[in-house]
């Protein structure tokens, strides 16, 4: 059941993602063409212009999360980690639209619409991940989103993995006994 829900989670975090990413480059159009040096009475032309490029950009950043492990279950990973691999996605990311926007010559593309984009969409990206971090535990509170532990004989690593477990109740195991010849 659980391997079930983690599919079905995995597939509303891309949606988020993409969301994300719309919105983040929505937001970095509007820094970029309304509060630095506006043209004049070329807005609406110019955002035509620029959001065809969310064709490439938005399944490039998903493929990214994808191969900076951001799609990993959150039970064990800290939010430091996540936030460097958000950073790395988004500079790997922002670094190949640069060599595509250069190497086809797209002159009067933007490259401050870019900066202001990827900046926004890291630290938007964060804060969707923390809100759906702090979700995930206040569920596992409340005793669902569980994965249900026996363990197989007793022994010091034994030990060692029921007191890990008690110290991170975040990762939402539960252990419900221990089966020894003792």
């Amino acid at each position: 059941m659980i391997k079930e829900n983690q599919k079905y989670f995995n597939a509303l975090h891309v949606v988020l993602d993409a969301l994300v990413v719309l919105l983040s480059f929505r937001i970095g159009y509007f820094i970029r063409f309304t509060i630095f040096a506006p043209p004049k009475n070329t807005y609406f032309a110019l955002f035509s212009y620029y959001y065809k490029s969310l064709i490439l950009i938005v399944p490039l950043y998903l493929l990214l999360y994808l191969i900076f492990h951001l799609y990993a279950p959150k039970r064990f990973l800290s939010r430091r980690y996540e936030l460097m691999n958000i950073i790395k996605a988004n500079t790997v990311g922002f670094l190949i639209i640069i060599l595509i926007v250069y190497g086809l010559n797209f002159t009067n593309f933007s490259k401050w619409l870019l900066v202001f984009y990827t900046m926004t969409n890291i630290v938007l990206t964060f804060i969707i991940r923390n809100v759906i971090r702090k979700w995930l535990n206040i569920t596992r509170r409340h005793g669902k989103n569980l994965k249900h532990v026996i363990i197989i004989g007793f022994s010091p690593a034994a030990t060692s993995y029921i007191d890990r477990l008690k110290l991170n109740p975040q990762w939402g195991y539960r252990i419900h006994g221990i089966f020894d010849d003792n």
